[in-house]
């Protein structure tokens, strides 16, 4: 049973105005703050990724590296122009989502210590005719602030691909939030 089934998820459409306005004024605090380098012309090591190639790379992001709480991408994975959405932000490119998550890198480390965390992949299934790869995943984690609260979130994330393998529309959707 996937997670979708369990409550409507919330989307980036059905997200209060509050939450996506508060949300997007504390990312734009971070990264303005952050020394990131900018983002030099990508060299890919393929011209084109074949979908297993997309799966395997999408299930090593989620499971092996846990990106959802480090950050840590495969951007070989991503089409430039990749459009990127969940419950309280939407933008497009690449190079935007990097720098998003390497701005927020020292705040997971600090909160969401390796140790404290992590995601549990629940379900990965292909739509080779809609061209998706959808993930449901568990994350988890005990956050190092005084009070010690843990943040459970259930959620999916559905990555649509172009002709050439690659992602070019990330879409994730959160059923369950506690924290």
């Amino acid at each position: 049973e996937s997670l979708q089934s369990i409550k409507a998820p919330d989307t980036y459409e059905r997200s209060s105005a509050i939450a996506k306005t508060l949300v997007k004024s504390l990312t734009a605090v971070v990264t303005s703050t952050a020394s990131v380098p900018k983002q030099r012309e990508r060299k890919r090591s393929k011209a084109s990724l074949s979908v297993d190639e997309l799966v395997e790379g999408l299930r090593s992001d989620l499971v092996e590296r846990e990106y959802l709480w480090s950050g840590d991408i495969n951007s070989e994975l991503y089409a430039e122009d990749c459009i990127f959405s969940d419950p309280t932000l939407k933008f497009e490119g690449l190079a935007t989502f990097e720098r998003n998550l390497e701005s927020l890198e020292p705040f997971l480390k600090r909160f969401a210590p390796a140790s404290q965390r992590r995601v549990s992949l629940v379900d990965l299934f292909v739509d080779s005719e809609k061209k998706f790869v959808e993930a449901c995943w568990r994350m988890v984690g005990d956050l190092a602030l005084p009070w010690r609260p843990r943040l459970e979130l259930d959620g999916r994330t559905r990555f649509t691909y172009g002709d050439d393998g690659r992602i070019i529309m990330y879409d994730e959707a959160w059923t369950n939030l506690n924290a």
